[in-house]
Parts: structure tokens; C-alpha cells; sequence
């Protein structure tokens, strides 16, 4: 994914306004949230197929948990955005002994760009 997919910037690009126009957004009458975070799209091309996607449970929650390296890989990709790397790497090693540490407050400095 192109890392600045949701930039500010690009809120204002006219193809990306113009899918927006197209967007339809409907309550799931099938869900079930709260006792899971479904999702369902359904796409119709222009050339008249329509093509339908559903996950019963978002990647990441309860019933479909993320393994720890990839949750790792996902902090590095985020903090990237905003910290260099030498902080990232540092903002990650305090925060995985983050059990060893009195209090939090340590991290604080860390986040900050």
C-alpha cells in the first residue's frame, strides 16, 4: 500500500474524489458486530458484473489475531511515517520491554517526531 494513501493531500485529488461520488455506503443487515468487526464490499463494473467480497472477522481482532511479527512489522511501517528509523528502532525495543519499565512515562520522548 502506498504509504500516503490516506495524506491529507490526496483527499483532494479529483480521482479520488470522483470513486467517492460513486461510494454507497449501507448498513449490513447480516452483521455481527459487536460479537465480531465484519466487512463486505460489493463492486459493479463497468461492464455490469458485480463482484463481492465478505469477511466475517477483521484481520487483527479476536477470532483472527494478528501474529506478533506482524504486528511489529505494521508499528514499524506507522511510526515510519512520522519518526526516522534510528527512532523507530529505539521507540521499538523500549516498547517491547515495556515490562521492565517502571512506568511508561520513558516511552513519552520517544513518540514525539
Amino acid at each position: 500500500m502506498d504509504l500516503d494513501t490516506y495524506a491529507s493531500e490526496r483527499l483532494a485529488e479529483g480521482r479520488v474524489l470522483a470513486l467517492a461520488d460513486r461510494v454507497v455506503c449501507r448498513p449490513d443487515p447480516d452483521t455481527t458486530f459487536p460479537n465480531g468487526f465484519p466487512g463486505w464490499v460489493r463492486v459493479r463494473l463497468t461492464d455490469g458484473r458485480t463482484l463481492e467480497a465478505r469477511e466475517p472477522d477483521g484481520r487483527g481482532g479476536p477470532a483472527r489475531p494478528l501474529p506478533a511479527r506482524a504486528i511489529v512489522e505494521k508499528f514499524r511501517a506507522n511510526a515510519g511515517r512520522v519518526l526516522p528509523a534510528s527512532r523507530v528502532s529505539e521507540l521499538e525495543r523500549a516498547t517491547l520491554a515495556l515490562d521492565t519499565q517502571a512506568d511508561v512515562r520513558s516511552l513519552m520522548p520517544l513518540c514525539r517526531a
